[in-house]
């Protein structure tokens, strides 16, 4: 029987860690840095400022250009209204609900042949023209609306939103025309007021000293004009109020300026400008940021390897 001791056992060497004294891996030999995990557009937009925001400065310019080449459009505005706009009128009964009525109605009798043929005939444009230039709206729970005119310089504007107003206004008194009546119910009115104070006053003669038949007689005739004038002044007022409501168009404010685009366009175009340039910006930024994924990844480590190989 034999017997190993332990200087006759083989040691075999065990692998031991890396010390301080080893030998560091060469820079060329070190492993790339692993590719980033957050991918959103936040993080590639603030890895690449210069992406993001060179679509924006780009298309901001664009827009400024635009606005500097184009040619501003003036808008003038008149303000109109439906019937007599006095105390009296409007206290009529049913005239201010038919003045609303009307005057969305009229409002949209800008653009109509009969306004705007007159108007051509003065600015010498042709209707159809001015069709796209005029415009008309009713002002809410009022007699009033707007009529609203553009041109190419304040003077052009002013003046179509005038001419326009006034042909209106004429064609609608030629359309409406004024009630005959109603001088005639006023006169017919006025003469049985007369005539009922005149009854009144044999009533009161035949109650101090007339036979009853006589005080009879008397009562029926009063309260048969009293009921003659409630009947005719029904009557005028239905009269005065078909003509307050349909016959007139009255000029409220002519139009004096006209106000430009300009300023307006330029804050809408810059503002979708800087929005356009702001995606196109977001989505380059993106790009970038998966370029620089892709060359610092995986898949590039391994071809950076098989060519020192």
């Amino acid at each position: 029987m034999s017997t190993t001791t332990p200087r006759d056992e083989i040691s075999t060497p065990t692998p031991r860690e890396a010390g301080p004294t080893d030998e560091p891996l060469a820079p060329e030999d070190a492993p790339p840095p692993l590719p980033p995990t957050d991918t959103t557009l936040a993080r590639a937009a603030m890895a690449h400022p210069i992406s993001l925001l060179a679509p924006v400065v780009l298309f901001i310019a664009l827009a400024l250009f635009v606005t500097a080449e184009r040619a501003p459009v003036y808008t003038a505005e008149t303000r109109l209204s439906v019937g007599s706009i006095d105390v009296a009128t409007q206290a009529i009964p049913g005239v201010v609900a038919g003045t609303q009525a009307l005057a969305s109605s009229y409002s949209r009798l800008v653009d109509a042949e009969e306004v705007l043929t007159p108007v051509s005939e003065t600015v010498e444009i042709p209707a159809a023209d001015l069709r796209d230039r005029v415009s008309g709206s009713p002002i809410p729970e009022s007699p009033l609306f707007l009529i609203e005119a553009t041109g190419d310089t304040e003077e052009s504007a002013v003046e179509l939103a005038n001419l326009t107003s006034e042909s209106l206004g004429a064609y609608v008194s030629g359309v409406n025309r004024v009630n005959d009546d109603t001088p005639r119910l006023l006169s017919e009115y006025r003469g049985a007021v007369a005539q009922a104070e005149k009854a009144q006053a044999a009533l009161n003669r035949a109650n101090d000293r007339g036979t009853p038949a006589e005080v009879q007689a008397a009562t029926t005739n009063v309260r048969t004009f009293e009921l003659r004038i409630e009947v005719l002044g029904d009557l005028y007022r239905q009269s005065l109020q078909g003509e307050a409501s349909a016959n007139q168009v009255q000029i409220i404010n002519r139009a004096v300026t006209a106000e430009s685009d300009a300023a307006s366009y330029r804050q809408r175009l810059i503002f979708l400008a800087g929005l356009a340039g702001l995606v196109v910006g977001l989505i380059l930024a993106g790009f970038a940021a998966r370029r620089r994924r892709q060359a610092t990844g995986p898949g590039m480590l391994a071809r950076r390897l098989l060519r020192r190989s």
